[in-house]
């Protein structure tokens, strides 16, 4: 994949994490509302779902634009010590 695909997912994961975010915020004093039950009885609120899911959205993207992005070679002068370019 190209680094423009990356900066894309990793934009979306980041829209997704702002809607999960505003979800978190706006159960603050609800005590029922939006609770998902989770396998072994656990609830958790949907707003911290979306936004984990929402990380790993973003998180993919940034491994993705940091794995295609150029590689510095070095350079070998004649006596074998390497010389980076600048």
């Amino acid at each position: 994949m190209n680094p423009t695909m990356g900066h894309l997912i990793r934009f979306s994961g980041l829209a997704i994490e702002m809607l999960g975010v505003w979800g978190v915020y706006n159960s603050i004093g609800s005590k029922d509302g939006g609770l998902i039950q989770l396998p072994g009885g656990t609830t958790v609120h949907w707003g911290w779902i979306v936004w984990a899911i929402g990380f790993a959205i973003w998180l993919t993207g940034r491994l993705i634009v940091h794995g295609s992005r150029t590689r510095r070679k070095p350079l070998v002068k004649d006596d074998g010590e390497p010389q980076f370019r600048a």
